[in-house]
This record gives structure tokens, C-alpha cells and sequence, in this order.
């Protein structure tokens, strides 16, 4: 759990109402997405950005309420922040209860959802963006949380991911009304500018068949000018983000003023251009969903391109990954010197074993004489993890660990083969209790140096 009243952020250590404050600027979200925003990606993207907001995957209510170790499922790492963490679920009293847990662990900001488009979520579930359909329930669900942090006296803001639009409630009035139903109890609103279609598109589809509509989110702030906005959908890069949340001058509203657009000529009559300048001060900010995996190295600039901050973390892919591979050891210690063969790495924390050798034929061979170190009584011990046939680290372990990497060379020679030797490497049960820090140190071998250690490129001077 984490402490509640001071957090670390940014290396200082400030009060939450004092790290609140700070979050008044415009501002980069990276999305909540199912089996991608989990603790390993959510530090890569902290490697890569002490600035940009993080997203927990959503978080059932129902799993919390069950769950014996609600600490698996929202814990995270103190350098973290700002992070917000979202739920999900239908039942006022047990999102309720899941809130209460989830400000005992230092949240940054709760966020309900409703615009999950998934069949599993908003079909069988009936939550997610099926809550666009029942105003009441979502205005009870609200309040739910907003009077149990009130009981607990903690100041954390409540805000809801929706769409623009759900089926055929498809227009201005309904989502204005959406809103205005809901000001008691939330003011602040990250709009994903498409409608969703429940019955007859996939999750995937949903990202991308509905046109955006960006204007109709421009017309919110200005007919809400005490909310908070942020966009979501579409945005392809920094340069695009800072476009929409700055505005730009040459833009003449009339000819954006919603879909089909035949000004953007973009996929499915889409409109998304953005907002003239200067743009509507209570737009907050933009939202990156499968970008930040695709495409991760993007993310690099944001300090410096975006918020204004003199430097970025890192200037390369090898130091990025290098960083990446010291957190993965610390929360994945190798398990090839251990001998505890009934004890699986397959979730965490990880179990705590005692190392029995200080090196592994594999990833540390031994120094000359470190072979009977102070061991004579040990020798029965001397193995590697090539003298036995148990693996003591799930497959699903490395594949976390691996999955927020995979685009890192993305457009760059060398990228497929770094993804096969990831997903080589992945399966090699001979290195598997090595751990995943040694297993990225490994496919890291199979690109150029030259590519390892090229600088990242500036955003302004990337192809237009």
C-alpha cells in the first residue's frame, strides 16, 4: 500500500495536494488498455516520460470485492505518479467499496468507465460504454464514489472515460445532455471522439471504423467552460497533440465543424483538425492508446517537446533499455541460483528464494575458484538451469515483461528481428530462469550497435 499523504514525484517528495496542483498544465494521458497497461509497461513508459499521466488497465470492481490480495491488482511503483487508476462495473455499492480500496493506495485520480466498446464488458457485463445507455445508473454509480471518499476525507478527483456517441445516440444533444446529468458528481471527462457501435464491430473496429469527430468535443468545452476535457482517437504523434492542445491559427472552424469533413479528407469522412487558436483553455489534454505500444519511442520527447522541461530522460534506445532491464531484475530476480524447484515466478510480487550460488553457467559464469566457493558442503547444489528440466518462471512472466518493448525499433532496420528474437528468446526454456532482464539483454544482442546507441530524433524534425 501506498502512503496516502506524501508521494514521490519527479524525485520530490510532495504533499497530494501540492502534486495535484501541479497537474493544473495541459497534459499527455497514455490509455487504459486491457493486457497492456500493466506494471512492467507502465515503467517502461516512465523510462521513456516523467511527465505523461499513466493508466492502470481497468479494474473490475467485482474482482476487487473478491479478490484476497487486492494488492496484486494496484500496486505500483512510487516514481509512478501521476497515475490514474480506473474501475469498472455497474453496481453503485461495489464500486463504492472498490474506490475505498483504491485511495488507500495514492491514486493521482479514479476514473470510471464507460466506454469499454468490448462484447465481454458492455454485452454479457452490461458495463463500460453500456452505461452511456443509462444516465441514472451512471449518475448513481458517481455518487457512490464521490460520498465514499468524502467519508474518508481524501481529496482525490473523480473522472469518466466515455465516447461522443453510443449506437444510435449518436448526436449533439444526447451527449450534452450525458454530461449535464452528471456536473454534481464529475467534472472532468476524457472523450474518445467516436461513437461506439456495440452490436457488430469488434474492440478493433471500434479504434477505428466510427469516424472521429473532434469538433464535437471542442464544443463541449465551450458550452462547459467549468469542466475538464481531454481527447482521445486518433492522434498519431506529439506534433498532433500539441496542435489540438494549443490550436493553431490558420484553422477556420466553419469548415470543421463536424462529420462527414470534407476539409480533413480524412478515413470515414472523419473531422479532425484542431481547435483555432487559441484553443479552449478547459481542453486539458490528449489521450495516446495504441501508439504508446506500437510505437513507444514517440514518447521519448514528450518532456522536453510538449511540457518544456530542458531535457528528456533518455537519449537512446540503449539507455532506455538498459533502465528497463535493471527494473525487470529488481522485481524478477534471476531463479538459476536458487534451488527451491517448487517455487514458480509466475505473477507478482515474486516469491523470495535464497540464492545458493553467486553465479549461472548461463548469464554469470563463475569467476576462477567461485566454483567451490565456501561450498564443500554445497556441492550437491552446483547445477545450472541446464542440469534440470524445471523452470521456475512462467512463460507468462516474460511475455509481460517483453511485450512493452517490441515496438521500441519500430521503422528501423533491425525492428523484425528484434521482435523474433524476443519471441525466440521467450521460448528458450535453457535461459528461462535466467529471468526477463537477461532474456531482453539477449535479443538486445541481435541489433547494430549503431542502432542500439543512435540518437533519438527530435519530434520537430521527424517527417511532417
Amino acid at each position: 500500500m501506498k502512503d496516502s499523504q506524501f508521494i514521490i514525484y519527479r524525485n520530490e517528495v510532495l504533499d497530494c495536494g501540492e502534486k495535484r496542483s501541479r497537474r493544473c498544465e495541459k497534459e499527455i494521458h497514455i490509455a487504459p488498455m486491457l493486457d497492456v497497461s500493466k506494471r512492467e509497461f507502465r515503467q517502461f513508459l516512465r523510462i521513456l516520460s516523467k511527465r505523461c499521466v499513466l493508466w492502470t488497465e481497468m479494474i473490475v470492481d467485482e474482482t476487487l470485492s473478491y479478490s484476497e490480495d487486492p494488492s496484486y491488482h494496484l500496486d505500483f511503483e512510487p516514481n509512478t505518479h501521476p497515475i490514474v487508476v480506473q474501475i469498472g462495473g455497474n453496481s453503485p455499492p461495489m464500486t463504492a467499496s472498490g474506490v475505498t480500496l483504491m485511495q488507500k493506495w495514492g491514486y493521482d485520480e479514479i476514473n470510471l468507465n464507460c466506454g469499454c466498446p468490448s462484447d465481454r464488458v458492455s454485452g454479457k457485463r452490461d458495463f463500460g460504454a453500456a452505461l452511456m445507455k443509462k444516465p441514472d445508473l451512471t449518475l448513481q454509480m458517481l455518487k457512490s464514489m464521490h460520498n465514499n471518499i468524502n467519508i474518508n476525507n481524501n481529496n482525490t478527483p473523480i473522472s469518466l472515460k466515455i465516447r461522443i456517441g453510443v449506437d444510435d445516440f449518436d448526436h449533439y444533444d444526447f451527449l450534452h445532455g450525458y454530461i449535464a446529468n452528471l456536473l454534481p458528481y464529475c467534472n472532468r471527462f476524457i472523450l474518445h471522439a467516436r461513437k461506439v457501435i456495440l452490436k457488430g464491430l469488434s474492440p478493433a473496429q471500434n479504434r477505428r471504423i466510427p469516424p472521429l469527430n473532434y469538433a464535437r468535443v471542442y464544443r463541449l468545452c465551450r458550452d462547459f467552460p467549468h469542466c475538464h476535457f481531454w481527447i482521445n482517437g486518433g492522434i498519431t504523434g506529439l506534433r498532433t497533440a500539441k496542435h489540438i492542445c494549443d490550436g493553431r491559427p490558420d484553422i477556420d472552424q466553419a469548415l470543421h465543424s463536424g462529420v462527414p469533413c470534407l476539409t480533413c479528407d480524412a478515413p470515414f469522412g472523419s473531422c479532425i483538425a484542431p481547435p483555432p487558436s487559441p484553443a479552449p483553455p478547459n481542453l486539458m489534454g490528449c489521450m495516446f492508446g495504441r501508439a504508446a505500444i506500437d510505437n513507444p519511442s514517440m514518447f521519448w520527447d514528450v518532456d522536453r517537446f510538449f511540457y518544456g522541461e530542458p531535457n528528456n530522460p533518455c537519449q537512446n534506445r540503449r539507455e532506455v533499455l538498459d533502465k528497463y532491464c535493471h527494473y525487470l531484475k529488481t522485481i524478477y530476480p534471476p531463479r538459476c541460483r536458487d534451488d527451491d524447484h517448487d517455487t514458480i515466478t509466475a505473477r507478482l510480487p515474486a516469491p523470495k528464494t535464497v540464492q545458493v550460488r553467486s553465479w549461472c553457467k548461463v548469464c554469470s559464469p563463475p569467476a576462477k575458484g567461485d566454483e567451490h566457493d565456501n561450498n564443500n558442503h554445497h556441492h550437491q547444489h552446483q547445477t545450472s538451469p541446464l542440469d534440470s528440466d524445471r523452470v521456475k518462471i512462467a512463460s507468462r512472466v516474460v511475455d509481460r515483461a517483453l511485450k512493452p518493448v517490441l515496438g521500441i525499433f519500430v521503422n528501423m532496420k533491425g525492428s523484425k528481428r528484434f521482435r523474433q528474437a524476443c519471441f525466440s528468446l521467450a521460448r528458450d526454456l535453457a535461459i528461462r530462469n535466467c529471468g526477463p532482464a537477461f532474456i531482453l539483454q539477449k535479443a538486445m544482442e541481435s541489433v547494430p550497435p549503431h542502432i542500439l546507441d543512435s540518437p533519438f530524433v527530435k519530434t520537430e524534425d521527424l517527417p511532417v
